[in-house]
Protein backbone atom coordinates (compact mmCIF):
# COMPACT_ATOMS: atom_id res chain seq x y z
CA UNK A 1 0.00 0.00 0.00
CA UNK A 2 1.55 3.31 -0.72
CA UNK A 3 2.61 5.93 2.07
CA UNK A 4 -0.20 8.27 0.86
CA UNK A 5 -3.48 7.87 0.27
CA UNK A 6 -3.44 10.72 -2.37
CA UNK A 7 -3.10 9.97 -5.71
CA UNK A 8 -3.46 12.12 -8.31
CA UNK A 9 -3.28 13.76 -11.96
CA UNK A 10 -0.35 16.89 -11.95
CA UNK A 11 -3.16 19.70 -12.48
CA UNK A 12 -4.67 18.95 -9.61
CA UNK A 13 -0.91 20.35 -8.00
CA UNK A 14 1.24 18.97 -4.40
CA UNK A 15 -0.31 21.95 -2.84
CA UNK A 16 -3.76 20.27 -2.93
CA UNK A 17 -2.98 16.87 -2.05
CA UNK A 18 -1.09 18.15 0.99
CA UNK A 19 -4.07 20.50 2.14
CA UNK A 20 -6.51 17.73 1.96
CA UNK A 21 -4.52 14.99 3.79
CA UNK A 22 -5.84 17.59 6.58
CA UNK A 23 -9.77 17.98 5.74
CA UNK A 24 -11.25 15.38 8.30
CA UNK A 25 -14.49 15.06 5.80
CA UNK A 26 -13.78 12.43 2.38
CA UNK A 27 -13.14 14.60 -0.40
CA UNK A 28 -13.52 13.12 -3.67
CA UNK A 29 -12.18 14.65 -7.04
CA UNK A 30 -13.86 13.12 -10.39
CA UNK A 31 -13.19 13.32 -13.96
CA UNK A 32 -16.03 14.27 -15.91
CA UNK A 33 -16.48 10.82 -17.05
CA UNK A 34 -17.08 9.83 -13.04
CA UNK A 35 -13.81 7.91 -12.41
CA UNK A 36 -11.97 9.23 -9.15
CA UNK A 37 -8.68 11.12 -9.72
CA UNK A 38 -8.20 12.19 -6.17
CA UNK A 39 -9.65 10.93 -2.39
CA UNK A 40 -8.01 11.82 0.81
CA UNK A 41 -7.60 10.00 3.73
CA UNK A 42 -10.88 10.43 5.37
CA UNK A 43 -13.05 9.08 1.93
CA UNK A 44 -10.58 5.70 2.06
CA UNK A 45 -11.02 5.24 6.20
CA UNK A 46 -14.83 5.30 4.75
CA UNK A 47 -15.31 3.28 1.80
CA UNK A 48 -12.09 0.86 2.44
CA UNK A 49 -12.73 -3.05 1.74
CA UNK A 50 -11.25 -5.97 1.38
CA UNK A 51 -11.60 -5.41 -2.59
CA UNK A 52 -10.87 -1.84 -2.66
CA UNK A 53 -7.62 0.18 -1.66
CA UNK A 54 -6.04 3.33 -2.23
CA UNK A 55 -4.84 3.48 -5.65
CA UNK A 56 -7.62 1.04 -7.17
CA UNK A 57 -9.57 2.12 -10.12
CA UNK A 58 -12.98 3.55 -8.63
CA UNK A 59 -15.80 5.50 -10.35
CA UNK A 60 -18.19 7.83 -9.22
CA UNK A 61 -21.18 5.27 -9.68
CA UNK A 62 -19.49 2.92 -7.15
CA UNK A 63 -19.55 5.23 -4.91
CA UNK A 64 -22.91 6.27 -5.19
CA UNK A 65 -24.18 2.66 -4.77
CA UNK A 66 -23.46 3.33 -1.37
CA UNK A 67 -26.68 5.89 -0.98
CA UNK A 68 -29.99 5.23 -0.50
CA UNK A 69 -32.18 5.52 -3.77
CA UNK A 70 -29.17 5.88 -5.76
CA UNK A 71 -30.71 5.84 -8.70
CA UNK A 72 -32.69 9.09 -8.49
CA UNK A 73 -29.91 11.06 -6.36
CA UNK A 74 -27.23 9.83 -9.13
CA UNK A 75 -29.93 10.80 -11.51
CA UNK A 76 -30.47 14.22 -9.92
CA UNK A 77 -26.61 14.86 -9.38
CA UNK A 78 -26.28 14.71 -13.24
CA UNK A 79 -28.53 16.42 -14.50
CA UNK A 80 -27.79 19.44 -12.07
CA UNK A 81 -23.54 18.58 -13.12
CA UNK A 82 -24.58 18.81 -16.87
CA UNK A 83 -26.41 21.83 -16.25
CA UNK A 84 -23.02 23.33 -14.70
CA UNK A 85 -24.46 23.49 -11.55
CA UNK A 86 -23.70 22.71 -7.81
CA UNK A 87 -25.59 19.78 -5.92
CA UNK A 88 -26.25 19.52 -2.45
CA UNK A 89 -28.22 16.82 -0.89
CA UNK A 90 -28.94 15.42 2.49
CA UNK A 91 -28.18 11.38 1.81
CA UNK A 92 -27.99 7.89 4.23
CA UNK A 93 -24.86 5.76 3.29
CA UNK A 94 -24.02 1.94 3.93
CA UNK A 95 -20.54 1.82 4.21
CA UNK A 96 -18.37 -1.07 3.15
CA UNK A 97 -18.08 -2.13 6.92
CA UNK A 98 -21.96 -1.84 7.64
CA UNK A 99 -22.00 1.08 9.39
CA UNK A 100 -24.80 4.00 8.41
CA UNK A 101 -24.10 7.73 8.09
CA UNK A 102 -26.29 10.37 7.20
CA UNK A 103 -24.10 13.17 5.17
CA UNK A 104 -24.44 16.44 3.70
CA UNK A 105 -23.23 16.13 0.01
CA UNK A 106 -22.47 18.55 -2.15
CA UNK A 107 -21.26 17.89 -5.65
CA UNK A 108 -19.19 21.10 -7.09
CA UNK A 109 -18.61 21.59 -11.08
CA UNK A 110 -14.98 23.08 -11.06
CA UNK A 111 -14.86 24.96 -14.60
CA UNK A 112 -12.34 26.17 -16.62
CA UNK A 113 -11.60 27.98 -20.15
CA UNK A 114 -13.27 24.49 -21.59
CA UNK A 115 -15.78 24.33 -19.46
CA UNK A 116 -16.10 22.37 -16.49
CA UNK A 117 -13.21 20.46 -16.25
CA UNK A 118 -13.78 17.76 -13.58
CA UNK A 119 -15.86 17.41 -10.27
CA UNK A 120 -15.88 18.10 -6.28
CA UNK A 121 -17.48 15.63 -4.18
CA UNK A 122 -17.44 16.32 -0.33
CA UNK A 123 -19.20 14.61 2.08
CA UNK A 124 -20.08 16.31 5.46
CA UNK A 125 -21.33 13.61 8.69
CA UNK A 126 -24.29 14.89 9.86
CA UNK A 127 -24.66 11.64 12.16
CA UNK A 128 -23.82 13.72 15.30
CA UNK A 129 -25.88 16.56 14.72
CA UNK A 130 -28.80 14.28 13.86
CA UNK A 131 -28.25 12.31 17.41
CA UNK A 132 -28.52 16.45 18.82
CA UNK A 133 -31.27 17.06 16.86
CA UNK A 134 -33.30 14.04 17.97
CA UNK A 135 -32.61 14.59 21.29
CA UNK A 136 -33.98 18.22 21.23
CA UNK A 137 -36.80 17.18 19.37
CA UNK A 138 -37.33 14.15 22.55
CA UNK A 139 -37.18 17.60 25.02
CA UNK A 140 -39.23 19.78 22.66
CA UNK A 141 -41.92 17.08 22.95
CA UNK A 142 -41.81 17.24 26.53
CA UNK A 143 -41.76 21.14 26.30
CA UNK A 144 -45.17 20.47 24.19
CA UNK A 145 -46.48 18.49 26.17
CA UNK A 146 -46.56 21.04 29.27
CA UNK A 147 -47.47 23.98 27.42
CA UNK A 148 -50.56 21.31 26.14
CA UNK A 149 -51.35 20.73 30.60
CA UNK A 150 -50.66 24.13 31.41
CA UNK A 151 -48.17 23.74 33.73
CA UNK A 152 -44.35 23.17 34.54
CA UNK A 153 -42.51 20.34 35.20
CA UNK A 154 -41.81 21.72 38.97
CA UNK A 155 -45.53 21.64 39.14
CA UNK A 156 -46.04 18.06 37.16
CA UNK A 157 -43.79 16.73 39.80
CA UNK A 158 -45.31 16.79 42.79
CA UNK A 159 -49.23 15.97 41.70
CA UNK A 160 -47.50 12.55 40.14
CA UNK A 161 -46.02 11.56 43.57
CA UNK A 162 -49.05 13.27 45.35
CA UNK A 163 -51.41 10.83 42.90
CA UNK A 164 -50.05 7.57 44.04
CA UNK A 165 -51.22 8.44 48.03
CA UNK A 166 -54.50 10.44 47.35
CA UNK A 167 -56.40 9.14 44.19
CA UNK A 168 -58.82 7.55 46.50
CA UNK A 169 -58.85 9.19 49.71
CA UNK A 170 -61.64 10.37 50.68
CA UNK A 171 -62.82 13.16 53.71
CA UNK A 172 -63.59 10.02 55.98
CA UNK A 173 -60.30 8.85 55.55
CA UNK A 174 -58.72 12.09 56.67
CA UNK A 175 -60.73 12.21 59.67
CA UNK A 176 -58.84 9.42 60.88
CA UNK A 177 -55.01 11.13 60.56
CA UNK A 178 -54.28 12.38 63.51
CA UNK A 179 -55.19 16.17 63.43
CA UNK A 180 -51.27 17.93 63.12
CA UNK A 181 -50.83 15.45 60.06
CA UNK A 182 -53.87 16.90 57.94
CA UNK A 183 -53.08 20.12 56.56
CA UNK A 184 -50.40 18.03 55.12
CA UNK A 185 -52.30 15.57 53.46
CA UNK A 186 -55.03 18.04 52.65
CA UNK A 187 -52.33 19.89 50.17
CA UNK A 188 -50.98 16.38 49.00
CA UNK A 189 -55.32 15.66 47.85
CA UNK A 190 -55.42 19.24 46.31
CA UNK A 191 -52.40 18.29 44.65
CA UNK A 192 -53.48 15.05 43.11
CA UNK A 193 -56.90 16.90 42.24
CA UNK A 194 -54.75 19.67 40.31
CA UNK A 195 -52.91 17.02 38.30
CA UNK A 196 -56.53 15.32 37.00
CA UNK A 197 -57.34 18.18 36.27
CA UNK A 198 -54.45 19.53 34.31
CA UNK A 199 -55.05 15.81 32.11
CA UNK A 200 -58.71 16.99 31.89
CA UNK A 201 -57.07 20.13 30.53
CA UNK A 202 -55.18 18.23 27.88
CA UNK A 203 -57.92 15.68 27.20
CA UNK A 204 -59.84 18.39 25.76
CA UNK A 205 -57.37 20.22 24.18
CA UNK A 206 -55.82 17.31 22.22
CA UNK A 207 -59.53 16.34 21.45
CA UNK A 208 -58.73 18.15 18.15
CA UNK A 209 -56.29 15.61 17.05
CA UNK A 210 -59.35 12.86 16.41
CA UNK A 211 -62.24 15.01 15.60
CA UNK A 212 -61.09 14.48 12.38
CA UNK A 213 -64.11 11.55 12.45
CA UNK A 214 -66.52 14.09 13.53
CA UNK A 215 -65.98 16.65 10.61
CA UNK A 216 -63.04 18.66 11.90
CA UNK A 217 -60.30 19.53 9.81
CA UNK A 218 -56.11 18.36 10.34
CA UNK A 219 -54.12 21.22 9.04
CA UNK A 220 -52.32 20.02 6.00
CA UNK A 221 -49.10 21.14 4.92
CA UNK A 222 -48.77 21.40 1.63
CA UNK A 223 -45.69 22.08 -1.57
CA UNK A 224 -47.19 23.73 -4.19
CA UNK A 225 -44.58 23.38 -7.60
CA UNK A 226 -45.29 25.20 -11.20
CA UNK A 227 -47.31 27.96 -9.99
CA UNK A 228 -47.30 31.33 -9.82
CA UNK A 229 -47.40 33.05 -6.80
CA UNK A 230 -51.06 34.45 -7.15
CA UNK A 231 -52.29 31.48 -8.97
CA UNK A 232 -50.92 29.15 -5.65
CA UNK A 233 -52.64 31.59 -3.69
CA UNK A 234 -55.95 30.80 -5.79
CA UNK A 235 -55.90 27.34 -6.11
CA UNK A 236 -55.01 26.87 -1.93
CA UNK A 237 -58.68 29.39 -1.35
CA UNK A 238 -60.45 27.20 -3.75
CA UNK A 239 -59.19 24.19 -1.25
CA UNK A 240 -60.27 25.89 1.54
CA UNK A 241 -63.33 27.16 0.43
CA UNK A 242 -63.70 22.85 0.00
CA UNK A 243 -63.31 22.84 3.68
CA UNK A 244 -59.97 22.44 4.04
CA UNK A 245 -56.56 24.27 6.78
CA UNK A 246 -53.77 24.06 4.57
CA UNK A 247 -50.35 25.47 5.37
CA UNK A 248 -48.29 26.12 2.27
CA UNK A 249 -44.57 27.10 0.61
CA UNK A 250 -43.98 27.46 -3.02
CA UNK A 251 -41.21 25.35 -4.93
CA UNK A 252 -39.29 26.58 -7.58
CA UNK A 253 -38.03 23.21 -8.69
CA UNK A 254 -37.62 19.91 -8.47
CA UNK A 255 -34.79 19.83 -6.62
CA UNK A 256 -36.26 22.38 -3.85
CA UNK A 257 -38.99 19.67 -3.82
CA UNK A 258 -36.96 17.01 -2.68
CA UNK A 259 -34.95 19.08 -0.04
CA UNK A 260 -38.15 20.07 1.35
CA UNK A 261 -39.23 16.45 1.68
CA UNK A 262 -35.93 15.11 3.00
CA UNK A 263 -35.72 18.03 5.57
CA UNK A 264 -39.35 19.11 6.79
CA UNK A 265 -43.02 18.02 7.15
CA UNK A 266 -44.71 17.66 4.21
CA UNK A 267 -48.10 16.05 3.67
CA UNK A 268 -48.64 16.11 0.26
CA UNK A 269 -47.48 17.82 -2.73
CA UNK A 270 -49.21 19.80 -5.71
CA UNK A 271 -47.80 20.41 -9.19
CA UNK A 272 -49.57 23.43 -10.51
CA UNK A 273 -49.98 24.59 -14.10
CA UNK A 274 -46.65 25.46 -14.82
CA UNK A 275 -44.91 22.07 -14.13
CA UNK A 276 -43.04 20.45 -17.22
CA UNK A 277 -44.44 18.03 -18.64
CA UNK A 278 -41.78 15.05 -17.88
CA UNK A 279 -40.94 15.85 -14.69
CA UNK A 280 -44.59 14.53 -12.88
CA UNK A 281 -43.95 10.43 -12.97
CA UNK A 282 -39.64 11.50 -12.35
CA UNK A 283 -40.43 13.45 -9.50
CA UNK A 284 -43.07 10.70 -8.24
CA UNK A 285 -40.59 8.02 -8.33
CA UNK A 286 -37.83 10.01 -6.28
CA UNK A 287 -41.01 10.74 -3.54
CA UNK A 288 -41.44 7.36 -3.27
CA UNK A 289 -37.82 6.46 -2.55
CA UNK A 290 -37.73 8.98 -0.01
CA UNK A 291 -40.74 9.22 1.68
CA UNK A 292 -43.26 6.14 0.33
CA UNK A 293 -46.77 7.10 0.43
CA UNK A 294 -46.58 10.56 0.06
CA UNK A 295 -49.29 11.71 -1.82
CA UNK A 296 -48.77 13.72 -5.11
CA UNK A 297 -51.10 15.26 -6.94
CA UNK A 298 -51.59 17.34 -10.63
CA UNK A 299 -53.99 20.11 -10.17
CA UNK A 300 -54.53 20.62 -14.02
CA UNK A 301 -56.08 17.29 -13.75
CA UNK A 302 -58.55 17.07 -11.60
CA UNK A 303 -61.25 19.62 -10.30
CA UNK A 304 -60.92 21.23 -7.19
CA UNK A 305 -63.87 19.34 -5.21
CA UNK A 306 -62.23 16.22 -5.89
CA UNK A 307 -58.96 17.12 -5.16
CA UNK A 308 -60.23 18.42 -1.63
CA UNK A 309 -61.59 14.83 -1.33
CA UNK A 310 -58.63 13.29 -2.60
CA UNK A 311 -56.62 15.29 -0.40
CA UNK A 312 -58.20 14.52 2.86
CA UNK A 313 -58.64 10.50 1.84
CA UNK A 314 -54.98 10.06 1.41
CA UNK A 315 -53.56 12.25 3.77
CA UNK A 316 -55.36 11.00 6.38
CA UNK A 317 -53.59 7.12 5.55
CA UNK A 318 -50.72 8.96 4.95
CA UNK A 319 -50.34 10.16 8.77
CA UNK A 320 -52.49 6.93 10.06
CA UNK A 321 -49.15 4.51 8.70
CA UNK A 322 -46.97 7.25 9.94
CA UNK A 323 -48.67 6.23 13.49
CA UNK A 324 -47.21 8.09 16.93
CA UNK A 325 -45.12 10.74 14.38
CA UNK A 326 -48.37 11.75 12.86
CA UNK A 327 -49.45 11.82 16.40
CA UNK A 328 -47.43 14.32 17.76
CA UNK A 329 -47.94 16.24 14.40
CA UNK A 330 -51.52 16.86 15.36
CA UNK A 331 -50.40 17.98 18.56
CA UNK A 332 -48.35 20.33 17.57
CA UNK A 333 -50.69 21.72 15.56
CA UNK A 334 -53.50 22.26 18.47
CA UNK A 335 -49.99 23.54 20.71
CA UNK A 336 -47.98 25.70 18.41
CA UNK A 337 -50.28 26.61 15.10
CA UNK A 338 -52.86 29.56 14.54
CA UNK A 339 -56.09 28.13 14.08
CA UNK A 340 -56.93 30.65 11.90
CA UNK A 341 -53.46 31.04 9.41
CA UNK A 342 -51.85 27.89 10.01
CA UNK A 343 -48.95 29.64 10.96
CA UNK A 344 -47.13 29.80 13.97
CA UNK A 345 -48.76 31.48 16.82
CA UNK A 346 -47.86 34.13 19.37
CA UNK A 347 -46.27 31.47 21.81
CA UNK A 348 -44.48 29.33 19.38
CA UNK A 349 -43.08 32.55 17.69
CA UNK A 350 -42.13 34.15 20.87
CA UNK A 351 -39.70 30.71 22.24
CA UNK A 352 -38.45 30.38 18.64
CA UNK A 353 -37.72 34.23 18.72
CA UNK A 354 -35.84 33.75 21.83
CA UNK A 355 -34.40 30.99 21.06
CA UNK A 356 -32.58 32.46 17.49
CA UNK A 357 -32.11 35.73 19.33
CA UNK A 358 -29.92 34.24 22.33
CA UNK A 359 -28.06 32.12 19.55
CA UNK A 360 -27.40 35.67 17.59
CA UNK A 361 -26.18 37.09 21.10
CA UNK A 362 -24.06 34.62 21.57
CA UNK A 363 -22.01 34.19 18.10
CA UNK A 364 -22.74 37.29 16.76
CA UNK A 365 -24.64 36.39 13.64
CA UNK A 366 -27.41 38.39 11.89
CA UNK A 367 -30.82 38.08 12.88
CA UNK A 368 -33.40 40.05 11.20
CA UNK A 369 -37.12 40.35 12.09
CA UNK A 370 -40.23 42.09 9.77
CA UNK A 371 -43.48 43.09 11.04
CA UNK A 372 -46.05 43.63 9.08
CA UNK A 373 -49.43 45.08 9.54
CA UNK A 374 -52.41 45.10 6.97
CA UNK A 375 -53.53 48.85 6.57
CA UNK A 376 -56.88 49.05 6.79
CA UNK A 377 -57.74 46.01 7.94
CA UNK A 378 -60.31 47.55 10.33
CA UNK A 379 -62.71 49.52 7.67
CA UNK A 380 -62.47 46.54 5.66
CA UNK A 381 -63.25 43.86 7.98
CA UNK A 382 -66.13 46.22 9.65
CA UNK A 383 -67.28 47.41 5.37
CA UNK A 384 -66.88 43.66 4.18
CA UNK A 385 -67.53 41.62 7.73
CA UNK A 386 -65.65 39.31 9.53
CA UNK A 387 -65.50 36.08 7.28
CA UNK A 388 -64.33 38.63 4.34
CA UNK A 389 -61.68 40.02 6.51
CA UNK A 390 -60.87 36.25 7.91
CA UNK A 391 -60.13 35.05 4.73
CA UNK A 392 -58.18 38.42 3.47
CA UNK A 393 -55.94 37.33 7.01
CA UNK A 394 -55.62 33.91 5.22
CA UNK A 395 -54.61 35.28 2.19
CA UNK A 396 -52.16 37.81 4.19
CA UNK A 397 -50.75 34.70 5.81
CA UNK A 398 -50.05 32.27 2.94
CA UNK A 399 -48.45 35.01 0.71
CA UNK A 400 -46.05 35.99 3.32
CA UNK A 401 -45.50 31.58 4.38
CA UNK A 402 -45.01 31.22 0.03
CA UNK A 403 -43.05 33.80 -0.24
CA UNK A 404 -40.96 33.43 2.89
CA UNK A 405 -37.29 31.38 2.27
CA UNK A 406 -37.22 27.96 3.63
CA UNK A 407 -34.70 28.91 6.65
CA UNK A 408 -37.13 31.65 7.45
CA UNK A 409 -39.98 31.50 10.79
CA UNK A 410 -43.52 32.72 10.08
CA UNK A 411 -45.98 33.85 13.08
CA UNK A 412 -49.11 35.30 13.34
CA UNK A 413 -48.47 37.80 16.82
CA UNK A 414 -51.84 39.24 16.73
CA UNK A 415 -54.99 40.63 14.72
CA UNK A 416 -53.88 41.49 11.20
CA UNK A 417 -49.96 41.51 12.53
CA UNK A 418 -47.36 38.82 11.44
CA UNK A 419 -43.92 38.61 12.02
CA UNK A 420 -40.87 36.92 9.69
CA UNK A 421 -38.18 36.10 11.43
CA UNK A 422 -34.36 35.82 9.25
CA UNK A 423 -32.25 33.67 11.01
CA UNK A 424 -28.61 34.15 9.20
CA UNK A 425 -29.80 37.48 7.62
CA UNK A 426 -28.28 41.04 7.51
CA UNK A 427 -30.00 44.21 7.58
CA UNK A 428 -29.67 44.39 3.68
CA UNK A 429 -30.67 40.98 3.08
CA UNK A 430 -33.65 41.59 5.57
CA UNK A 431 -34.51 44.63 3.55
CA UNK A 432 -34.53 43.26 0.19
CA UNK A 433 -36.67 40.14 1.57
CA UNK A 434 -39.31 42.10 3.38
CA UNK A 435 -39.77 44.83 0.74
CA UNK A 436 -40.72 41.47 -1.21
CA UNK A 437 -42.89 39.96 0.84
CA UNK A 438 -44.62 43.37 0.95
CA UNK A 439 -45.15 44.27 -2.59
CA UNK A 440 -46.17 40.86 -3.05
CA UNK A 441 -48.69 40.07 -0.18
CA UNK A 442 -49.92 44.10 -0.96
CA UNK A 443 -50.65 42.95 -5.06
CA UNK A 444 -52.54 39.89 -3.93
CA UNK A 445 -54.95 41.57 -1.08
CA UNK A 446 -55.53 44.00 -2.85
CA UNK A 447 -57.17 41.76 -5.89
CA UNK A 448 -58.52 39.94 -3.04
CA UNK A 449 -60.53 42.75 -1.58
CA UNK A 450 -61.30 44.79 -4.86
CA UNK A 451 -64.91 45.47 -3.78
CA UNK A 452 -63.79 47.23 -0.57
CA UNK A 453 -64.27 50.74 -0.16
CA UNK A 454 -60.50 51.48 0.29
CA UNK A 455 -57.35 49.56 -1.16
CA UNK A 456 -55.61 46.85 1.42
CA UNK A 457 -52.26 47.64 1.25
CA UNK A 458 -49.31 46.20 3.69
CA UNK A 459 -46.51 48.27 6.18
CA UNK A 460 -43.39 46.66 7.41
CA UNK A 461 -40.91 47.61 10.46
CA UNK A 462 -37.75 45.92 9.87
CA UNK A 463 -35.13 45.70 13.16
CA UNK A 464 -31.84 43.58 13.13
CA UNK A 465 -29.11 42.13 15.27
CA UNK A 466 -26.95 42.97 16.60
CA UNK A 467 -27.65 46.40 17.49
CA UNK A 468 -26.79 48.41 20.37
CA UNK A 469 -29.62 48.18 22.76
CA UNK A 470 -31.52 44.84 21.94
CA UNK A 471 -30.22 42.25 24.30
CA UNK A 472 -33.80 39.89 23.93
CA UNK A 473 -36.31 38.97 21.30
CA UNK A 474 -38.83 41.23 23.35
CA UNK A 475 -36.18 44.14 22.46
CA UNK A 476 -35.85 43.08 19.02
CA UNK A 477 -39.85 42.94 18.32
CA UNK A 478 -40.20 46.81 19.92
CA UNK A 479 -37.82 48.04 17.58
CA UNK A 480 -39.85 46.69 14.73
CA UNK A 481 -43.08 47.76 16.29
CA UNK A 482 -41.38 51.64 16.84
CA UNK A 483 -40.27 50.94 12.70
CA UNK A 484 -43.79 49.59 11.76
CA UNK A 485 -45.20 52.84 13.54
CA UNK A 486 -43.05 55.36 11.66
CA UNK A 487 -43.91 53.37 8.15
CA UNK A 488 -47.64 54.15 9.16
CA UNK A 489 -47.05 57.19 9.98
CA UNK A 490 -45.01 58.27 7.06
CA UNK A 491 -48.67 56.87 4.66
CA UNK A 492 -48.56 53.27 5.04
CA UNK A 493 -47.08 50.97 1.91
CA UNK A 494 -43.43 50.88 2.92
CA UNK A 495 -40.68 49.09 5.11
CA UNK A 496 -39.04 51.26 7.25
CA UNK A 497 -35.94 50.01 8.96
CA UNK A 498 -34.77 50.80 12.81
CA UNK A 499 -31.21 52.91 12.91
CA UNK A 500 -31.62 53.43 16.55
CA UNK A 501 -29.17 50.53 17.64
CA UNK A 502 -26.71 51.75 14.96
CA UNK A 503 -27.00 48.66 13.10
Amino acid sequence: MPSSSLSGPPPLGESLIAALEGVQDPVVFASLEGSVQLANRAFWSWFRSGELQPGDALDLDRILAHAEGAEGLRRSLWDALRDGRAWTGRVRLTLPDGSRRTVRLRATPVHGAGGVQFLVLHLYDLSEEIAQAEAEASREQFDLLLDLLGTSLGELESPLAALRLAAAWEDTDLARVPEDLRPGLERVRRAAWRLTGLFRNLQDSAAGASREEEGAEPLLQVLVLGAPPREGVRLLEALRAQGLRILHRSARSEEEVLRAVRTSEVDAVLLGPETPPELPRRLVRSLNELRPGLPVFDVRKVDRAALARGLRRTVADFRRAQGARAAWRRMEDLALRDSLTGVLNRRALERAGEMECARSLRYGSPLALALFDLDWFKQINDSLGHLQGDRLLRTFAACLQGGARETDLVGRLGGDEFVVLMPQTDGAGGLSVAERLRRHAAEVLAAEAAEAPVVPGVSTGLAVLPAAGIHSFEDLLSRADAALYRAKAAGRGRVDRDLAGGA
